[in-house]
């Protein structure tokens, strides 16, 4: 993937070493809202992002790469005018899922698209095993489907889930280990293609701010 994303103009930008810097200033990265959980398809053509704006709740961008140009971000077509974020495409460039509010009957849900051509279908809700009176936002899948995310307690504390996926079928979430689910809460998580690590970030209490794990 690595090769095929440097093989694209970087947003006129050149890659940077183990400096951070800011990705798409004035593009991406914006002066007037902030921008959070970026994902690319997998060809490297297209980029997702979650924007917040001071009017505007959360909502996806995109932009794609086309007649060797990026075009302008802009509010990606499914999102409507519901609060939706934190895209993540998964491995074989099929399938996105994502966080909506869009069902005024549940909360923050994780939801679904299929490629359908150069669009995808209409977003489906994960129902039945997820349990829909719990807030669950953060999706990650691995190459073998199965989903990592997080999942709110009533009192808003955050624990890492797993279901597992057989056959196309998303089985009965399973709470992770408490050597993960250390902290008051855990989530924007990222599992490694292969199950063999997992990057996320912590609130070590109540009363304190975020850690990268």
């Amino acid at each position: 993937q690595q090769n095929r994303l440097d093989s694209l103009p970087y947003l006129g930008q050149t890659p940077p070493d183990t400096i951070p810097e800011k990705f798409g200033p004035n593009f991406i990265s914006s002066t007037s809202a902030y921008e959070y959980s970026i994902c690319f398809s997998q060809d490297g053509k297209e980029i997702y992002f979650s924007r917040n704006t001071p009017n505007v709740s959360n909502t996806i961008w995109w932009t794609k790469y086309e007649n060797s140009a990026w075009t302008t971000p802009e509010t990606a077509p499914f999102t409507g005018s519901y609060y939706n974020s934190e895209p993540f495409i998964t491995y074989d460039n099929q399938k996105m899922y994502f966080v909506s509010a869009r069902d005024t009957s549940t909360n923050f849900q994780l939801y679904f698209m299929s490629r359908s051509g150069s669009n995808w279908t209409t977003p489906q809700k994960l129902g039945t095993p997820f349990p829909l009176d719990r807030i669950k936002m953060f999706p990650t899948l691995a190459t073998n489907g199965n989903i990592y995310f997080t999942q709110f307690s009533p009192a808003m504390k955050g624990d890492f889930y797993m279901a597992r996926n057989f056959g196309g079928v998303f089985q009965t979430p399973e709470i992770l280990s408490t050597t993960i689910n250390a902290f008051y809460s855990q989530g924007h998580a990222f599992i490694a293609p292969d199950e063999s690590y997992i990057v996320f970030d912590v609130i070590p209490t109540q009363q304190s701010t975020g850690s990268v794990i």
